[in-house]
Formats: structure tokens, sequence, C-alpha cells
């Protein structure tokens, strides 16, 4: 997979640790018991990712979709709900009432999203709808699985996926994923890397029956 990570050395990282280990104690600011989560993974040897520049960064498919997903570890489907201006959320929910799992990336993520026109002839003629709409608007794909091995202490639905989607759908879910990463949030979009591995042959079996 195509994402930046960001690593430092071990001492470097500890002695920011230390820093915000300290700082912690008298200060009440959200930024700073985040950074020491931070520094703390940095310092055990791991790498963290920004999911923005990571979306932003390897941007859509040819079809005009995402190439990347992401989803909390223990679901077993996923949809994307493009939005206005490049933006775009991740939810659980196929009802109308879109609810955001907790992964929402901000406008100019991407590109405009490719436009079509409404199918609802008689809404848009009422005046209530506009006349074009996003294409695909709501695509969804299924989540990878974790290898035993790999399985995190504690539930899944602590840990985040971030895998490579070969193929969106609207309806039917798809099941081809490849490079999927075990990753651990520490706010809106900043992730710890726990693990990175390729789904077997068996596993992308599997998860035809989930």
């Amino acid at each position: 997979m195509d994402v930046k990570t960001i690593a430092l050395p071990s001492e470097e990282a500890e002695e920011k640790y230390k820093e915000y280990l300290k700082a912690v104690k008298t200060r009440k600011e959200k930024y700073v018991e985040d950074l020491k989560k931070v520094y703390y993974a940095l310092k055990e040897g791991r790498q963290v990712i920004d999911i923005y520049e990571a979306f932003k960064k390897t941007g859509v498919d040819e079809t005009g979709d995402p190439k990347l997903a992401i989803s909390v570890a223990n679901e077993k489907s996923v949809f994307f709900f493009k939005e206005d201006g490049g933006a775009g959320i991740f939810s659980d929910n196929t009802g109308k009432d879109e609810r955001v799992v907790d992964v929402r990336l901000p406008g100019d993520t991407f590109p405009r999203w490719k436009m079509m026109k409404n199918p609802n002839a008689n809404a848009v003629e009422n005046g209530w709808q506009p006349s074009r709409i996003i294409r695909r608007r709501k695509i969804t794909t299924k989540v990878p699985v974790v290898p035993a091995h790999l399985m995190p202490k504690g539930s899944l639905s602590g840990y985040h996926l971030l895998w490579e989607v070969d193929e969106w759908e609207e309806k039917d879910v798809p099941v081809a994923v490849r490079d999927p990463y075990l990753l651990k949030r520490i706010n809106a979009n900043t992730f710890v890397v726990f693990a990175a591995w390729d789904l077997t042959e068996v596993e992308q079996m599997v998860m035809k029956g989930q």
C-alpha cells in the first residue's frame, strides 16, 4: 500500500514521550494526551499514519471511487458516502439515517465527485431535489479478516483496518481486498500501525461468508 508512515529513532521518541508524560500531569488539553500516546508508540518502534493525507494522496480509481477504505476492525462490511466538495464518510448504516461510525474525511480530500442526472424526474420537476446528483454516492465493500497470529489483545472494536479496495459496489458487496493495516486510533486522523499483511486465498474465501 502506497501510504506514507512516520517513524522516529527510539531515543528521540522516548525523550519526547517523557516530556508529554510529565506535561499531562498538569495540563488538560487533549492534544497533550494525544501526543503522549503517539510518542509512546514511536518509542516502541511503531509507525503512525495521517489518514487524511493517506486518502488524499492515493485518491480515486478509474471509476472515481476511493482507492482505500477504513473501518472499525470488527465490522463485516463498510459503506462510504460521498459528500459535496470531495469529502466523505465511512458508515456501517445502510438505511436513510447515515450514521457515521467515526471516520469523516474533510472537503478536498478527493477531487470533485463525478455527477449524474437525477433519475427521480418527478422530484426534480416539483423543485425539491437537484437536477444533478453525485454518481455512485453510496458504495460498499467487505472488511478484511485479521489473521490469528496478528490478533491484538482485547476486542477488535478498539482497532481499525485500512486497506486497498479492488472494487466498490452500490449493492452487492465485493470481497477482493489488498494490503490491510491494523491500526489503533489516537484522534480524528492519527492512527498507529500495529500490523500489515497480505490476505491469503483462504482468508479471502472466508470473507465471502461473513
